[in-house]
């Protein structure tokens, strides 16, 4: 109809294909220029438009891309606590509300986060264990509950014994 631009409003995608939404974050995982390697650098989305995404890149500022530089420069929805931190699995992280919780999974669209007791902040659903509740957040979700990153927990492969030191 007129428009030769790759992007709608509801459509903007990372280089996966992943639906972006303003207020979602990416990471760069492809682009080195000139020696510089941007990769693992984190921006926001503040605008999407037909003429392209916004990100505002904590070192670079603000830059509008299109779909064909989404792709070439690898730009990857990610989340991210209230300091700026890259959520992963198994990180422990405090909410404002005064609860802990894990971080089980990683997907594209969400974050799982396991309490060991109940959340302020909306719906769970019971773990099949009954040891705790478990929860779906996406970046705006992340953000209202003030999630920071605390620590990594210890995976059971990541436990060893010492003699007698004991095991951790």
């Amino acid at each position: 109809m007129g428009n030769n631009s790759s992007f709608s409003l509801w459509a903007a995608q990372d280089a996966d294909g992943t639906c972006l939404e303003v207020g979602d974050w990416v990471e760069c995982t492809t682009a080195k220029t000139g020696g510089t390697d941007f990769t693992a650098s984190l921006g926001r989305i503040t605008h999407i438009s037909t003429s392209g995404v916004t990100f505002e890149w904590k070192l670079w500022g603000t830059y509008i891309y299109n779909d064909r530089e989404i792709k070439e420069y690898g730009l990857k929805k990610v989340f991210v606590d209230a300091s700026g931190w890259k959520i992963k699995e198994n990180h422990l992280l405090s909410l404002n509300d005064g609860q802990e919780a894990m971080v089980t999974l990683v997907a594209k669209n969400y974050v799982t986060l396991k309490y060991s007791r109940s959340s302020a902040y909306g719906l769970y659903d019971r773990d099949l264990t009954g040891a705790g509740c478990r929860q779906n957040f996406k970046q705006r979700d992340l953000d209202y509950a003030g999630v920071v990153v605390r620590t990594q927990a210890l995976r059971r492969t990541d436990r060893s014994c010492a003699g007698r030191r004991g095991c951790v």
